[in-house]
């Protein structure tokens, strides 16, 4: 279509659209109320948006309206200000009545296009020469053309963007091509708070959020990996990186001692206990976290660890698009231990030989056998880490389809993934489908709902594996003479042959995993401002786990008779019912809104064990009764139900969008606890003051954003077995005249008094933007105290039991957290933007069994964490000039050395200390994204500081005795005096003080370099927007630790992996 046609299809447009709106009906009745808000609710009723320049309109200005027509309501709202108006497209365009005509002199034509930051364009721009009536509104494909004096100022605006200016010096050649940037203040952020949504700067808790572009901008393959460092307040580590491994997450430290502190996650609506890391992060819209107990309580019992909010794609208004993300790259293992070569195998074995007094020469076949020693002449050794690590691929492919109109909108996606890891058989696939429906009847009715597919294969491959191929020396050899692969790699040791051990018939693991859920809604609103809405949302998760030991694998010793297989199923199924009732209602400057629920939840388990050994073929986990009958060595199934019912209620209110205030409460009912304590009420208050909306800061025009808000509330948590405040009985065989009788007992003491955990928080908060909203962030104070913490009470043996279920602890977290964004450098071709957090936390025991004793055997001391590290002091190593003095507590040099804390020259539990903590004492990162033309440059960097752990690694790889590798370090000898490490041979019994090691670290947990392709190209081809982008996932980690990986450093080595570094290249292409 050529541009005439163009101009005049949209001039028709336009003035159809201008005839109509005069006539439209509308109903806008509203009393003492800022300029700003009537303006939002008429847009809200019409869909006709305003359009000015700041300044040129009050906002803040008090009017009444009163009309049925749109012109009148529009008049109405600009009375009294000295402004026209014209309506242009679904804009209404107001300017400043007062301007200037344009001055006679030279001239020149500008041209040019609007466009947003994902290079749309934008319809209806104004633009304007500033301080005149010379302006114009740009088209269907963003363009414009204005005639602007040489001396004048461009003047760009579109409501809900930032406006922006150019003198008329700084336009070349005549071209000015715009971007504008979302106006945070007038574009306010929708934050999900459970069972509603409100705009972030009507916040009153502390909650923080991810987008969907911060979820999938480093392609990790779930949702919680990509969370991880870029919210304040909740740690998440890896329990290893094995592909669709797990995470450990805690939202403002540990506040439960013997139970789970993994925080509530609640999915489209439905609470559960199955976090997101099955989920396909690009079908997820938003991730919202709620932090404090004012906006935890609203879950009341299940809040107290936190809520994490996850929302999926929903469709939206406007014709259908499809869109494709995908991407392709290798995954390699890094951060590799520095394991001793041969030679400084060899010097380290001579060493410990010559200290436990054993010979050293050739013909001590303890030392070195002849088959070792021709392969140390030859230099033929065996490079077993090389062996059995590999490269593997990562991909994946998501295609998602939307769109809607005013009555109702749709998405469906469909996504698969495929990781492996970075040895044999070692790997994950997940297929991802999700449905969004939803659709008005009527003015009053509307129904939909959400469907969600999960399904996923882990193949962890063998436990064993990589710890065998890190523990042989180079002089082992995995082959025989005629080539093929031997059991017994490593003289008779019982350490396997890695390569056969990742074999078929070696040690197998497999995780299956179905998962699906999903709602159903109907709505209705009698009257404006009144909704009712009923929700059902049911779920089921179908997890299969097999094991197979064959043969060839170390724990069957090579023989079939050893051999062992098991199959464990577990199906959950749950549904949440939600009926809720919410009136919001305008009255002047009050804006109040009221909810009230009525749930129930119902959780059950079916569980199914199997187990058999004594194969004589390989069929994994699927015939187990391939084995016979005597060879069943487990068959067990099992069964559990709760049930909670609550009603809650909300009410949320300001004044003159200055003054918030938000009241809740939940009554719980749950069937764990016994009938007497079943049930139990959760309130909370929040206050919120925006000051930057007062006249007296209005002067301060570097001030964008300023909110101070303060909350209190009260969480829960059901803490005990589902059948826990019961006794249970237990099945146990006696001798009765020379017979096995099958006899039951009563296995533990009921305690019908159990009731629930609660935690009180108390929160203080400041939200605040400087400069244009170019410096904005948040910094949030609390104090968090659980109290009556469900652990097992001590009994005198006279009771015939050892200990019952009871209220009888109190555990404090203190924390600080910070949230801060920067715009660094904004020009028209470049931005330099930044984000930080940062998180302190204090945990502190205050009370244990109703006092303040306390519990040593337990490492639970009062006035300190919970996860403390209790333990001799490491003091270095016994040097040689210390002989004599090592010698009185039954030591000598080369040995390690322990404090002696009381001086009394006798190494006992007085002298035993806290050594540190297991929980990071901070944690914090860092994101800067560059941004040039089509190009941009994102680097992310996470750290965890202060934690303190026993290492997993040491004990296996740094023993510094037996026959298996070492890793290289600067141990102990007669002619290098290290105060490091022991001697090799000559530990010492307190050598395990030296496993407590800080795995502090600071790592870049990604680095994104992406092109967003030009519309001039890809727009011939049908195409919206096309972006190319390269990421590294973990190249770099800066730690003193020495093994494989500071995240999992407690990890038992019998099953841990390696680090790993991805390299990927992906498009996301939207047509």
């Amino acid at each position: 279509m050529n541009y005439r046609k163009k101009a005049m299809l949209m001039a028709g447009a336009l003035l159809c659209l201008n005839l109509s709106i005069y006539s439209q009906s509308i109903s806008l009745k509203m009393s003492n109320v800022s300029v700003k808000k009537a303006m939002t609710e008429l847009q809200t009723k019409s869909g006709y948006s305003f359009v000015y320049i700041a300044g040129d309109v009050d906002t803040d200005r008090t009017v009444s309206v009163n009309a049925s027509q749109l012109k009148d309501a529009v008049a109405q709202i600009l009375k009294g200000q000295n402004v026209s108006y014209e309506i242009q497209g679904k804009n209404i365009v107001i300017k400043k009545g007062s301007q200037q005509q344009v001055t006679s002199g030279k001239r020149k034509k500008v041209t040019g296009t609007v466009k947003d930051a994902n290079g749309e364009p934008i319809i209806g721009a104004t633009v304007v020469e500033k301080g005149t009536t010379n302006g114009t509104v740009t088209d269907f494909d963003g363009n414009y053309a204005l005639e602007l004096s040489e001396s004048g100022t461009l003047a760009v605006s579109y409501i809900g963007y930032k406006s922006q200016e150019f003198a008329a010096s700084q336009i070349k050649q005549g071209a000015l091509a715009v971007t504008l940037k979302e106006d945070t203040e007038v574009m306010d952020e929708v934050v999900v708070v459970g069972y509603g949504s409100v705009k972030r700067s009507d916040v009153t808790g502390s909650v923080s959020s991810l987008d969907a572009e911060s979820l999938t901008a480093a392609s990790q393959t779930n949702a919680i990996d990509a969370m991880q460092g870029k919210i304040s307040g909740v740690n998440i580590t890896r329990n290893a990186a094995r592909p669709g491994g797990s995470y450990n997450i805690v939202v403002r430290g540990l506040s439960s001692i013997n139970n789970s502190n993994a925080p509530l996650w609640v999915i489209d609506g439905i609470p559960t206990n199955s976090d997101a890391s099955d989920i396909n992060p690009a079908d997820i819209e938003k991730i919202d976290v709620l932090k404090d107990a004012s906006a935890t309580a609203i879950y009341g019992s299940r809040g107290a660890n936190g809520v994490i909010i996850v929302t999926t794609k929903r469709g939206k208004e406007g014709k259908v698009s499809i869109n494709y993300d995908g991407y392709w790259g290798i995954r390699k293992a890094s951060n590799l231990p520095d394991m001793m070569n041969m030679d400084e195998y060899i010097k380290f074995r001579t060493e410990m030989f010559q200290a436990q007094g054993k010979s050293t020469d050739r013909s001590n076949a303890e030392f070195f056998t002849p088959e070792e020693w021709e392969r140390i002449d030859n230099g033929t050794y065996t490079d077993w880490v090389d062996l059995i690590l590999c490269n593997g691929q990562q991909y994946s492919n998501t295609i998602t389809a939307s769109g809607g109109n005013a009555d109702g909108t749709f998405s469906i996606g469909l996504g698969q993934l495929h990781e492996e890891g970075t040895i044999p058989n070692q790997n994950f696939d997940r297929y991802n489908m999700h449905l969004n429906v939803n659709h008005k009847f009527s003015k009053i009715w509307e129904a939909g709902g959400s469907l969600y597919f999960t399904h996923s294969v882990q193949n962890i491959g063998s436990y064993e594996a990589l710890r065998s191929a890190y523990r042989l020396p180079g002089v082992a050899y995995p082959y025989d003479e005629e080539g093929n692969l031997v059991y017994h790699v490593y003289r008779n040791d019982v350490v396997s042959n890695p390569l056969l051990e990742s074999g078929e018939d070696g040690e197998q693991r497999q995780n299956k995993r179905f998962r699906v859920f999903g709602n159903i809604y109907l709505q209705m609103k009698p009257i404006e401002g009144l909704t009712l809405r009923s929700q059902f949302a049911p779920q089921m998760i179908y997890k299969r786990e097999g094991v197979y030991i064959g043969p060839d694998s170390k724990n069957s010793t090579g023989k079939a008779e050893s051999t062992t297989a098991d199959y464990n199923q577990t199906l959950y199924w749950s549904y949440v019912w939600d009926n809720q009732v919410t009136y919001d209602k305008l009255f002047g400057l009050h804006h109040l809104n009221l909810s009230f629920v009525q749930s129930i939840q119902m959780e059950e388990w079916e569980y199914s064990n199997q187990s058999a050994k004594g194969f004589s073929y390989n069929s994994l986990w699927y015939n187990l009764g391939a084995s016979g009958l005597s060879n069943a060595t487990k068959s067990t199934t099992d069964f559990e139900k709760r049930t909670l019912a609550s009603f809650l209620g909300r009410v949320q209110y300001s004044f003159n969008e200055r003054y918030l205030l938000t009241l809740s409460g939940r009554y719980d009912g749950s069937s764990r606890l016994a009938a007497g304590n079943q049930w139990a009420f959760f309130p909370s208050a929040a206050l919120a003051w925006r000051m930057s909306e007062e006249d007296f800061l209005k002067g301060f025009e570097q001030l964008s954003n300023l909110k101070l808000r303060i909350s209190y509330g009260t969480t829960g948590n059901d803490a005990v077995d589902i059948y826990g405040t019961q006794s249970g009985i237990s099945l146990k065989n006696y001798d009765f005249g020379g017979l096995t009788v099958p006899a039951y007992y009563k296995d533990r003491l009921a305690n019908r008094e159990l009731s629930w955990e609660k935690t009180n928080e108390i929160n203080v908060g400041l939200d605040f933007g400087f400069f244009n909203s170019r410096i904005n962030g948040a910094i949030d104070v609390y104090r968090r105290d659980a109290k009556d913490l469900i652990m097992e009470r001590k009994l005198p043996s006279t009771s015939g039991w050892t200990s019952i279920w009871d209220n009888i602890g109190h555990v404090r977290n203190v924390g600080v957290e910070l949230q801060l964004n920067t715009v660094n450098v904004q020009t028209k071709d470049f931005t330099w933007e930044t984000g930080f957090t940062f998180s302190k936390n204090h945990n502190e025991l205050i009370e244990l069994y109703g006092g303040k004793k306390d519990d040593v055997t337990n490492k639970w001391f009062i006035g300190e964490p919970i996860d403390v590290n209790y333990d001799y002091v490491f003091d270095g190593i016994w040097q040689t000039d210390e002989a004599e003095q090592a010698a009185v507590y039954g030591q000598k040099p080369g040995q390690v050395k322990v404090r002696d804390i009381d001086g009394n020259k006798v190494i006992d539990a007085d002298d035993k200390q806290i050594l540190g903590q297991r929980s990071p004492k901070w944690i914090g990162s860092i994101t800067s994204t560059f941004r040039y033309k089509d190009f941009d440059l994102s680097v992310y960097l996470y750290t965890q500081q202060g934690a303190q752990v026993q290492d997993a690694f040491m004990s296996s790889f740094m023993t510094f005795e037996g026959n298996y590798n070492q890793l290289d370090v600067d141990y102990w000898t007669e002619n290098n005096p290290s105060n490091e490490f022991p001697q090799p041979g000559n530990k010492g019994k307190y050598y395990d003080t030296m496993r407590y090691i800080d795995v502090s670290f600071v790592r870049v947990g990604s680095i994104t370099l992406g092109w967003n392709i030009p519309k001039e190209w890809t727009k011939k081809i049908g195409i919206k927007n096309a972006r190319l982008y390269f990421t590294t996932n973990n190249p770099f980690t800066f730690s003193s630790y020495k093994g494989f990986d500071p995240e999992w450093a407690t990890q038992n080595t019998w099953g841990t992996v390696t680090g790993y570094t991805t390299y990927l290249i992906g498009t996301k292409i939207e047509f």
